[in-house]
């Protein structure tokens, strides 16, 4: 692969209020910085605007305290949803245009090729004797004995996936052998480097390499009732770069791990893309980071102020814009598609589905950066080459992530004209503001279409529209069509086996952070995902730190990830880097849950309906 060389650029020093966490020497807390973002409308169909006067918003100032509320994740994972006579499920309507399709109908995931094996397998987290052997007994101990249903794992350390050729394919382009590869453990002991580490640049010293971790406080969503059940992201983060600084590092270096939190509300005096790029330059310019990382979306300017701008490399697990993909010179490593890609993907989902065919078509927008002005006018485009005729609808958000000013106009507007398919390019606490509006509206209920833009093809995200809104709304909902990265729900089809990866990644943390081991199939939490999520992130860093050689460069490290290759991402799925090779899946929004018991504290759930479909 032809990898550009790139120039490393200097860029003034900004400083951020947020509170920020490192593994090592303190750093002086900055000041918050200010930066003037402009937008603009899309005007390339009929747009509705929300109207002048602006509702009182709810109180979404963002944190400034120094203390991390506890964890919301339960201690225990297995522990049992909420008592379902509390929520009594109710019979989705009938509306064939959103009812969910006859299960005996939608194709399952591949079929396995590979016979189940007679030995019972298990996955090491390399801690000697096991996950859960550690002195005192870890508090994983008790489920370490799991085994790996089906596909196994070879001599050499490769998976013999059972999904098929393809997948077959995948696992055998790894190096098992490589000490951030294995599926046994997290990492193997490297050995010292023949001679003394030096410091070769900013953020790359004799004896640790600075990475940052771009921290959403999504703790703060709970002051307006939302609660992501994700659990304590930066302590997986942490708990894993403790895993790699535990087997010696990484040629003698060890990873210093900085956190820059990012307010998960926005307000306070500032509008939350400020925020987003003050963090972006906090941990540029004064952690002078060589590479960010972030589990949870990170929209907006961010990825385009680290990338192009300050030339640092930025792995995320949900998809960026295209757009910054594209100028970022290869720093950019994404695990999902961009947004245009996605929304491309999904508008043609819809239309080989027939979602599509005498529709009137409405496109919710908040009037957020690269929102309004970036993906709306590829998601008009790609319809109107359909011949659809869609309006949009913006919605204010007044420099927050909550997006309810004009909500009332825009779906009278919808109203009026009989929309009847809506595309709500919405984020998880506004969504179910505008599912509540159009009840409240008695607006017939419409086909929700949707991409994975800002996670909604996540247990955890869809989940808030029957937990915020209650029963009518998850009702309402229900039917919603979603096409994502994500492999939220294959636990729910029949068939369904765990892998070597996700769990190695469970058992790791598990340990790391003396918890108990996490199950894909716990309805009470979303945080075997979000544990696989973290641990692919920092491997991917710890491999391409170790490929750059003993004293590596900032370019070294970039050059290095860009040519990573094979990656190992949730569900094991066909992903490598910077060439385009990720999949996505349709999966569909069932209230009441068909497929076992509804997620959280409701009765919803998402299943897939279709297999893996790889793009590029």
């Amino acid at each position: 692969m032809a990898v550009a060389l790139v120039i490393l650029l200097t860029a003034t020093a900004c400083t951020l209020d947020a509170p920020t966490t490192q593994t090592q020497s303190p750093v002086t807390q900055p000041t918050e910085a200010t930066s003037t973002v402009p937008q603009s409308n899309s005007d390339a169909a009929t747009t509705t605007h929300p109207s002048e006067a602006t509702p009182t918003a709810p109180d979404t100032a963002a944190s400034t305290s120094d203390a991390q509320p506890s964890d919301t994740t339960p201690s225990d994972p297995g522990a049992a949803a909420s008592d379902p006579d509390t929520q009594p499920p109710e019979a989705t309507p009938s509306d064939p245009d959103v009812a969910l399709s006859d299960p005996d109908t939608q194709p399952s995931e591949a079929t396995s090729t590979v016979p189940a094996s007679t030995v019972a397998k298990r996955v090491d987290d390399g801690t000697g004797d096991g996950a859960g052997d550690a002195g005192g007994g870890a508090v994983g101990a008790e489920e370490d004995d799991r085994p790996l249903p089906r596909g196994t794992l070879t001599g050499d350390g490769h998976y013999t996936d059972p999904r098929g050729e393809t997948y077959e394919e995948f696992q055998a382009s790894f190096d098992r052998t490589h000490p951030f590869q294995g599926l046994g453990s997290f990492c193997e002991p490297t050995q010292p480097p023949d001679s003394v580490p030096i410091a070769t640049e900013p953020g790359i010293t004799a004896d640790s390499l600075t990475i940052v971790h771009l921290n959403t406080r999504l703790d703060e969503l709970e002051r307006i009732g939302f609660y992501t059940r994700a659990g304590d992201i930066d302590e997986m983060v942490r708990s894993f770069v403790g895993v790699v600084n535990g087997c010696g590092g990484i040629h003698g270096r060890l990873l210093d791990l900085r956190t820059v939190d990012i307010s998960g509300l926005g307000g306070g005096g500032h509008d939350i893309d400020t925020r987003r790029e003050a963090a972006c330059l906090e941990a540029r310019e004064v952690h002078l980071a060589v590479a960010a990382l972030a589990v949870e979306p990170v929209p907006g300017t961010a990825a385009g102020c680290l990338t192009w701008s300050g030339r640092t490399s930025f792995l995320s697990v949900r998809g960026t814009s295209d757009r910054d993909d594209r100028r970022a010179g290869g720093l950019l490593l994404a695990q999902a598609p961009g947004a245009r890609t996605a929304l491309e993907a999904m508008v043609s989902m819809a239309d080989e589905e027939g979602l599509l065919m005498d529709r009137t078509i409405g496109l919710v927008v908040p009037d957020a950066p690269q929102r309004s002005d970036d993906i709306v006018d590829v998601l008009v485009e790609a319809l109107e080459a359909l011949g659809h005729d869609p309006t949009i609808h913006l919605v204010g958000c007044e420099g927050t992530t909550t997006c309810r000013v004009g909500m009332d106009t825009a779906v009278a507007a919808m109203v009026e004209r009989g929309v009847d398919v809506v595309f709500p390019l919405l984020n998880r606490t506004s969504l179910p503001w505008l599912v509540l509006e159009m009840l409240d509206q008695a607006m017939p209920r419409p086909t929700f279409i949707q991409s994975g833009l800002d996670a909604q093809g996540l247990d955890s995200v869809s989940s808030e529209v029957a937990e915020f809104g209650g029963t009518p709304a998850g009702a309402y909902y229900s039917g919603a069509w979603i096409l994502d990265a994500s492999a939220t729900g294959s636990h729910r089809l029949d068939g369904f086996e765990t892998r070597p990866f996700d769990e190695m990644c469970n058992r790791s943390y598990a340990e790391a952070a003396q918890r108990r081991i996490a199950t894909v199939d716990d309805p009470a939490t979303d945080v075997y995902r979000t544990v696989t999520e973290a641990c692919s992130l920092v491997r991917a860093v710890a491999r391409a730190v170790h490929d750059a050689g003993p004293d590596p460069t900032r370019l070294g490290v970039q050059v290095a990830l860009a040519v990573l290759g094979s990656m190992d991402v949730s569900d094991m799925r066909p992903a490598t880097s910077y060439d385009g090779h990720l999949s996505v899946q349709l999966r569909r929004y069932e209230y009441p849950c068909g497929h076992g018991p509804g997620f959280g504290d409701t009765d919803g759930c998402l299943v897939p309906v279709s297999d893996p479909q790889l793009l590029g």
